[in-house]
């Protein structure tokens, strides 16, 4: 919901049409910031760091069932 939410009121606060056009346009500056390789590896890396299994440490978890 955020993704589409936020843009648009960018777009209404700067009296501009909300349209698909003016979303994609909006999208595509905002990529144009962002580091796509940091980006996927940032993510990678806090997903990697500790994978969850039941909302606990899956080393936890799998000790305290040991």
């Amino acid at each position: 919901m955020y993704l589409v939410d936020i843009p648009t009121r960018i777009l209404i606060d700067d009296d501009v049409a909300v349209t698909s056009e003016n979303l994609a346009w909006l999208f595509a500056k905002a990529l144009q910031l962002v580091n796509m390789l940091d980006l996927v590896k940032n993510i990678e890396y806090r997903v990697g760091a500790t994978p969850m299994v039941g909302g606990a440490p899956a080393a936890a978890s799998s000790a305290a069932s040991a």
